[in-house]
């Protein structure tokens, strides 16, 4: 909700050209998230997958989700998938319940940029 928000802050105080600009940037952090997936993401044996996040890399995956909330309150396009992507970092549940974590946090993610951009008018 907070990425959501400052997205939607972002996208209110810029112009233009600067949301030309910063675009790239955003997909660039998009592919980093997807790329690092296999990486920190590992199948079981029956195919399951089981997140492979150590302790210590926890605040690398709540940052990467944090970015992908801020992506989305400001951009949008490809949400879905990103934040596919970021919550499989952390979920050791089925691709359904990711999937359902995904849709509720791209509501409140979107719902809050929203709220921004009615306030600004």
């Amino acid at each position: 909700m907070l990425g959501g928000l400052l997205g939607g802050v972002l996208l209110s105080r810029t112009d233009n050209r600067n949301f030309i600009q910063l675009v790239p940037w955003l997909v660039l952090v998009a592919t980093v998230i997807i790329v690092l997936r296999p990486i920190l993401v590992r199948r079981g044996e029956t195919g399951s997958v089981h997140p492979d996040v150590r302790v210590a890399l926890w605040p690398v995956a709540i940052a990467s989700i944090f970015l992908v909330g801020l992506y989305g309150g400001y951009f949008g396009s490809g949400i879905g998938i990103l934040m596919i992507s970021a919550l499989s970092f952390i979920s050791r549940g089925d691709i359904r319940h990711v999937v359902a974590l995904k849709n509720f946090l791209t509501l409140c993610m979107r719902g809050m940029a929203i709220l921004v951009l009615v306030i600004k008018r």
